[in-house]
């Protein structure tokens, strides 16, 4: 929120209240990704991780800092909006797959708490980050934050699961199988 704001009154030279057209595309775009991932090939290989989600996000955060119109910015918006819903509903996808259901209550609650420290964290650096970088290079800064914060996770999850003992109930090793789609034809 404090990016577009600033992003809107200093990169755009438009007025500050604009700035909730860029939120608003943001969701737009949450619908649209989960819109497409909903139709899309269930199995196929980029479905079984939320990498896809993290480069469609990142790589639209930094286009908007070059975006020099409103309809640049909102569109690509859009597309960060598209690819933090595909991250979202793959990361939680992946997690259903993977735990039982006492370990899927516990991973998602937590998901829910980080979610919520980040944004609060988020919305602390954002200033330093906009005096630092200003409006756009703060933008830049955050899609590129993304993913390293992915590879970062990646690396400690690997590295826990490496190092662990044989896996105990504890442990989110339980497959849950994968719900297919109605046939055709069927409400």
């Amino acid at each position: 929120d404090v990016l577009s704001v600033a992003f809107t009154s200093d990169a755009l030279q438009l007025e500050t209240q604009a700035s909730g057209v860029l939120l608003s595309a943001l969701g737009a775009g949450a619908v649209l990704g989960g819109s497409v991932l909903g139709l899309w090939r269930r199995g196929s290989a980029a479905m079984n991780s939320p990498l896809p989600g993290v480069l469609l996000a990142s790589g639209s955060y930094a286009l908007t800092s070059s975006s020099e119109a409103m309809l640049g910015a909102v569109l690509c918006l859009v597309l960060a909006g598209a690819g933090r819903a595909l991250l979202d509903i793959l990361a939680r996808t992946t997690l259903q797959r993977r735990c039982g259901h006492a370990q899927l209550a516990a991973a998602l609650g937590m998901q829910e708490c980080l979610s919520h420290v980040a944004l609060a964290v988020g919305a602390a650096l954002a200033l330093p980050a906009i005096t630092i970088f200003g409006p756009r290079g703060a933008f830049v800064a955050c899609a590129a934050a993304l993913p390293v914060l992915w590879f970062l996770a990646c690396s400690v999850n690997w590295l826990a699961a490496s190092s662990a003992a044989a896996p105990g109930p504890s442990r989110c090793q339980n497959p849950i199988p994968e719900v297919h789609s109605p046939p055709t034809g069927s409400a």
